[in-house]
């Protein structure tokens, strides 16, 4: 009786659905993070993509399965040397950066002023 109530329940369960993926354009060369501006910066794409953007909906509200940022030509000018500065690439899901030719980022004479890590 016991293993036959144990293959009944095995047989409920299911997976999870594979979450969609999602894709967000940059939209500013800007880089700013102000929430309810419209404009969706190369910062705020990848608080996005690593869901750390809070209440800041300007690129979109969660990003579900790998996130593709894709990022128009354009130069790109990170902010002055500060610890807002650095942007880390790399979190809870797969990020993508789709550039196209003519896509300069500029990081203003930091020696480094992104670092690429893997998915935690």
């Amino acid at each position: 009786m016991l293993a036959a109530a144990a293959a009944g329940f095995a047989g409920a369960v299911t997976a999870p659905a594979a979450l969609a993926d999602s894709a967000v354009t940059v939209s500013t060369t800007a880089d700013e993070t102000s929430p309810g501006d419209g404009a969706c910066s190369l910062r705020e794409a990848i608080l996005y993509a690593e869901h750390l953007n809070g209440s800041n909906h300007d690129c979109g509200a969660t990003a579900t399965g790998t996130t593709t940022i894709n990022v128009p030509a354009g130069h790109y000018t990170f902010s002055a040397p500060t610890s807002f500065a650095w942007l880390n690439i790399g979190g809870p899901g797969p990020v993508v950066i789709a550039g196209t030719a003519g896509t300069i980022f500029d990081g203003r004479g930091m020696p480094m002023a992104c670092s690429w890590s893997p998915a935690r």
